[in-house]
């Protein structure tokens, strides 16, 4: 489901903007067409179905940043990118894997909205730091390893508010998928954050008055409070997820239940790229 959002003001002027973030589902047999979709009728889900409806609502919500995540080469290239860019907008992907089918994440920037001043792109698998590198516990060192064999990337980007010359600064991303990898999704968010503040001090954007969007799909929950396959003990009152701790405290103690030092390693198991 798509999502939007406003923000603030700097330097006296009003800087009102809308970011949209929508995972599509991306096109082809391992997605939209997988029987793990097969609740809805296969006319549906087929790309020429499903596009016009998904521009129509786009359309609607007119936002100036648009975040896409599952968009695919070709659907990026052949319609996005396409019908975007005659609508204004400044069209960027992500590439995971050159293979093709393989889904990854678009960014589209409204230009009579915001200028472009800095764009980066990164894999999560490049983004390790000295402190993932310096742990010797063995789950842990476990999952670092089960973390560089995924291809994930981010985006952030420096926008300039045109008609306020307020800073901004977008980030989006999709997060690995799979709910038994709960601290694989909380390790790539940490990577983000820290390169998220990085960027900011490349960029000589002050942390206290840049306006910050984090936009993507996290595939985390905000609060589980039912055992499931993947949690099968919940503590009384349940429990925010690793990735949301993360984004709202900027802390994760090594005792919760996604720190990866916690997870058994017999438990990280990896299927098929979604």
């Amino acid at each position: 489901m798509p999502h939007s959002a406003k923000r603030g003001k700097k330097k006296g002027k009003q800087a009102s903007f809308r970011v949209v973030t929508y995972n599509v589902l991306a096109d082809g047999p391992n997605y939209a067409l997988s029987l793990r979709h097969s609740y809805c009728p296969v006319r549906h889900r087929v790309w020429e179905s499903r596009y016009p409806r998904i521009l129509d609502e786009l359309d609607k919500y007119n936002g100036d940043v648009v975040c896409i995540q599952e968009t695919t080469a070709s659907t990026f290239r052949k319609s996005f990118a396409v019908d975007l860019q005659a609508s204004g907008y400044r069209a960027i992907q992500g590439v995971r894997k050159r293979e093709p089918g393989r889904h990854s994440t678009s960014i589209f920037v409204k230009t009579d909205a915001f200028s472009v001043v800095h764009l980066v792109m990164l894999k999560f698998s490049e983004m390790v730091t000295e402190s993932f590198l310096s742990q010797y516990d063995v789950a842990f060192r476990n999952a670092l390893n089960e973390l560089l064999a995924l291809d994930d990337v981010a985006h952030i980007c420096h926008l300039r508010h045109k008609e306020s010359e307020t800073e901004v600064v977008v980030a989006t991303t999709h997060l690995h998928y799979n709910p038994i990898n709960p601290h694989l999704k909380a390790m790539q968010a940490y990577l983000l954050m820290t390169a998220i503040e990085s960027h900011l001090s490349q960029w000589d954007l002050p942390k206290e008055s840049t306006l910050v969007v984090l936009a993507g799909d996290f595939n985390s929950l905000p609060n589980k409070k039912t055992p499931d396959e993947f949690d099968r003990v919940i503590p009384e009152g349940g429990f925010v997820s690793g990735v949301y701790q993360l984004i709202t405290e900027g802390f994760l103690p090594s005792s919760h239940l996604d720190h990866p030092a916690v997870r058994d390693p017999a438990i990280i198991i990896l299927n098929s790229p979604s």
